[in-house]
């Protein structure tokens, strides 16, 4: 995480710099503030119970405000998680719903960019096992942010289906196949890239059809 467990998770141009072209001051400073709220969250809730933890120390700990906490995250679950408003890219929707392709295949790259835009650090995922062994509640947390994240591709996915049901279906595989990708991705520690390890497994997988 770039940070040891007790260390200062405040908002520094220099532990996180700008990574894209074109981001306004505002919206790098956003970006710094959101993630210095996260790293924090995630560092306490390491260190000892979730229970144990208030959001004043979470604002101490990322040299923020409790407002500002709270202006980022609605709950200390969604700070330690990293859980942003679930919206699905603009420009991966576009290209779903442009392509003639296999409907499953288009479904996982859909979600799988998708959790990547709204999931944290995909770097950092490899310490969740971790969180939720300590904080069982996040357990729960997590299931309804999934259950959010698949009607939110299943919306989009309708659009192309035959009907309901087959939306349905299409959602609930293409979502678990992107859950396993990004396990085998932390585990394995590879240098794969995270998209090769889901073309891999589509291959895999239409190659067992």
């Amino acid at each position: 995480m770039g940070q040891t467990a007790g260390g200062n998770a405040g908002v520094t141009a220099e532990a996180n710099p700008a990574s894209s072209n074109g981001e306004g001051l505002r919206q790098r400073k956003a970006r710094l503030t959101w993630e210095a709220i996260n790293r924090a969250a995630r560092q306490l809730a390491l260190e000892r119970s979730l229970d144990d933890i208030s959001v004043q120390e979470i604002a101490e700990r990322a040299n923020v405000s409790a407002r500002t906490v709270f202006n980022y995250f609605p709950s200390k679950e969604d700070a330690v998680l990293g859980f942003r408003e679930i919206a699905l890219p603009p420009s991966a929707v576009r290209r779903f719903l442009d392509s003639s392709n296999c409907l499953f295949s288009d479904t996982a790259v859909l979600a799988f960019e998708a959790l990547r835009e709204n999931w944290a650090d995909f770097a950092t995922a490899n310490v969740l096992g971790e969180l939720l062994e300590k904080n069982p509640k996040l357990g729960r947390r997590l299931g309804k942010a999934a259950e959010q994240f698949d009607d939110k591709i299943k919306e989009v996915v309708l659009q192309r289906a035959d009907d309901s049901f087959q939306a349905a279906v299409v959602t609930a595989i293409a979502g678990r196949l992107c859950g396993l990708c990004v396990e085998m991705w932390v585990r394995g520690g590879s240098v794969v890239g995270q998209r090769q390890i889901l073309e891999e497994a589509l291959e895999a997988l239409h190659r067992s059809l």
